[in-house]
């Protein structure tokens, strides 16, 4: 017997191991870090001619969006350092604050009615909306139900109704709201987290197809969806009402400035 022979199951056992608790995954932070600057210039791009059409500067969205982006990474990461038991302790919590704050909307004075639509909470000097609340609350509970019944996840008690209750009741305040993105994205974290669960693919697609066809439906009774907005022939291409209405302010403002007169041509540099 060698030496090797010796060190091998401590080598094992350290492998087996994993990484330990805290360890920083440095592609994973650099991809995320790079989806969200890819997002911040989106809205750069998206948002400069409606800034500067209401007067404001250019970049007003594109700062405010930075801002909540770095705060959005230094919470990321001191909120890694927390336990994962303390996540599934909190995860009904959230979850059940969630379901009431998008029931809080639709208090006067608290909910604030913007286009037809009861999305955010006023807080004074800011706003929010529930539904990014619910999105993480939507992780966490998942994330706890399958930890604790992983070994039944098969199953259509286990592993298919306590998820579609919370997913129902979500949506269907979502879409009182009325909000149909958010709920779309609700539903789709749903189907990936019981996908990840390990729940069986034939309830998978059958959920699916029902969730589809759900969204399909109250689709047509959303007034708000940016596809009913009237549109407009602008010249060239198809524009939608509000891009007429920046270049009519534009247009406008470049007409009210005053150009500058033609300098005078002398007596004696004209042609006879």
């Amino acid at each position: 017997m060698n030496i090797s022979d010796l060190r091998l199951p401590a080598r094992q056992a350290k492998a087996s191991a994993g990484p330990k608790r805290g360890s920083f995954d440095l592609p994973f932070f650099v991809l995320t870090l790079l989806l969200l600057t890819i997002g911040v210039i989106m809205v750069l791009s998206s948002s400069f001619a409606r800034a500067y059409a209401q007067g404001k500067s250019p970049t007003y969205y594109f700062v405010r969006q930075a801002a909540f982006a770095v705060a959005g990474v230094v919470a990321m990461i001191l909120l890694s350092k927390v336990r994962m038991v303390t996540y599934r302790r909190l995860s009904l919590l959230v979850l059940g604050v969630s379901i009431f704050l998008l029931a809080v909307v639709w208090i006067p004075h608290i909910g604030t009615r913007v286009n037809g639509a009861r999305r955010w909470l006023s807080l004074g000097f800011t706003t929010f909306q529930p539904s990014e609340i619910a999105k993480i609350a939507v992780v966490l509970f998942f994330s706890s139900m399958i930890c604790t019944y992983k070994e039944q996840m098969q199953t259509f008690r286990y592993g298919v109704v306590p998820f579609m209750v919370v997913t129902v009741i979500i949506v269907g305040l979502l879409m009182l709201e009325p909000h149909l993105s958010a709920s779309i994205i609700i539903m789709a974290l749903a189907i990936v987290m019981m996908f990840v669960g390990g729940i069986k693919l034939s309830y998978l697609l059958v959920g699916m197809g029902s969730a589809g066809a759900l969204l399909l439906i109250a689709s047509k009774f959303v007034p708000y969806r940016v596809l009913a907005r009237p549109v407009c022939r602008y010249e060239r291409g198809w524009l939608s009402d509000r891009a007429v209405a920046v270049f009519h302010r534009l247009g406008r403002l470049s007409r009210a400035r005053p150009r500058p007169e033609p300098a005078e041509v002398p007596l004696s540099a004209r042609g006879a």
